[in-house]
């Protein structure tokens, strides 16, 4: 048997459940960040976020900027010995250049303005 003060915790948890879920519904680029990592040429998705290649030579082509929301980011980090080389979707570019190439250890960040892509994280 279930008493007063067990309900109302239980139906206070699912409240807060279910804040969190319409929040992330509604915020979808800022509530759950995804984590993949890559061994092979890949072609971003809109559910990314995280880019980790941890070994191999590859490149990673970004999504056509015009088609996502301007603010919307992805990191690109290389682990690996290899290089990893962030691609543009045709002739956009990444701070007016269509690749960026990344050496082991090194991570990009980048941001869509709506037309092209910014770097506004590095190492």
């Amino acid at each position: 048997m279930f008493t007063a003060p067990d309900v109302k915790a239980y139906l206070t948890k699912q409240k807060e459940a279910l804040r969190l879920l319409h929040h992330a519904m509604n915020n979808p680029q800022t509530s759950v960040k995804v984590y993949s990592v890559k061994t092979a040429n890949y072609t971003v998705v809109s559910a990314d976020y995280l880019i980790h290649y941890t070994t191999g030579t590859f490149t990673a082509t970004l999504l056509d900027a015009s088609t996502v929301e301007a603010g919307t980011e992805f990191q690109f980090k290389n682990s690996g010995t290899g290089t990893i080389t962030a691609a543009c979707f045709g002739s956009q570019t990444i701070d007016g250049v269509t690749t960026k190439a990344l050496a082991q250890y090194k991570y990009i960040k980048v941001m869509s303005d709506g037309a092209n892509w910014i770097i506004v994280g590095q190492n």
